[in-house]
Formats: structure tokens, C-alpha cells, sequence
């Protein structure tokens, strides 16, 4: 692609403003190219828990709109996502996941998809887990605390 530009260049609304004794000087023209990018693969898992006898799973819809904000803030040629659920829960009573825990289960389903999936998800997909704060989040001292708005534990492997 070759891009061109022009300094003071004569209008059909306007001449030459300011007048220069040599107009010589005033385009300049570049050749770039772009590279192809390759396709990005991601497993969205949305993270299940249980609170106080109540299940809380983040929306579908927050994970779709997730894949939808990489494809345009991103130059990406191609986003392939995988949406998948899973259930994380703590013995006995349950309760709230944490960041290490979700991470820990994300590379355990990404070693397994290596190893028994043949294929279907490539070794270089990242992993991404979505977990709601519909529930109350405690960390792992179980200090209750709020958050304003989603928030998402992730690991980008």
C-alpha cells in the first residue's frame, strides 16, 4: 500500500494558502506493508461457585462480549473462542474460588486438552476464566469484601 500526503495542496474550495516561492517539497509519498497475523485461539471458561446454597455463574452474554471487545480493540485477522463451563467447588460448604485456584484449574484443562483432545484446541490457545461477582467475593481468608461491576480472574497461557 503506498501512502501519500500533501502539504498546502490546491482545493476546489481554496488555492495555495500560504503562497510558497517552491512547491516542491510539499508531498511525500511511503510504501508500507502489513503482515499477516496469525489466528488467536481462546478457551473462555466460565466459573461456576457456590455461596451460601445459592450458584453463581458469570452471564453468557459477558463471556460473548468478551470475545467481542478482543476482536475490535485487537488487529487481529481471526479470534477462534471456545466457550466452556466449569463448576469450582471448595469442600464442604463451598464458597468463592480464588485467582491461584481458577489458574491452577486452567492449566490442568489446558495440559489435558494437549494431551487427549488430538487437535481440536491448538497447543498455543490461551485460556481465559470468567468468574461472576453476582455472589459476595471473599478471598482466601474469607474477609468479605464487595466489588463494583465483574470481576474476572484470567490466565493468559
Amino acid at each position: 500500500m503506498t501512502l501519500t500526503a500533501y502539504l498546502n495542496p490546491v482545493t476546489w474550495w481554496r488555492n495555495r494558502s500560504p503562497q510558497e516561492t517552491s512547491y516542491a517539497n510539499n508531498d511525500i509519498s511511503t510504501t508500507v506493508s502489513f503482515e499477516s497475523v496469525p489466528t488467536v485461539h481462546l478457551v473462555i471458561y466460565r466459573v461456576g461457585y457456590l455461596l451460601i446454597g445459592n450458584i453463581f455463574y458469570p452471564a453468557f452474554f459477558h463471556a460473548s462480549q468478551l470475545a467481542d471487545w478482543l476482536r475490535r480493540a485487537y488487529p487481529l485477522n481471526n479470534l477462534q473462542v471456545w466457550y466452556r463451563d466449569y463448576f469450582h467447588y471448595i469442600f464442604p460448604l463451598g464458597g468463592v474460588p480464588t485467582c491461584g485456584s481458577v489458574n491452577s484449574t486452567l492449566w490442568s484443562k489446558k495440559v489435558w486438552d494437549i494431551l487427549w483432545n488430538w487437535g481440536t484446541i491448538p497447543i498455543g490457545t490461551h485460556y481465559y476464566g470468567m468468574v461472576s461477582d453476582a455472589g459476595d467475593f471473599r478471598d482466601s481468608q474469607f474477609h468479605l469484601f464487595r466489588a463494583d461491576g465483574h470481576r474476572h480472574l484470567g490466565l493468559g497461557l
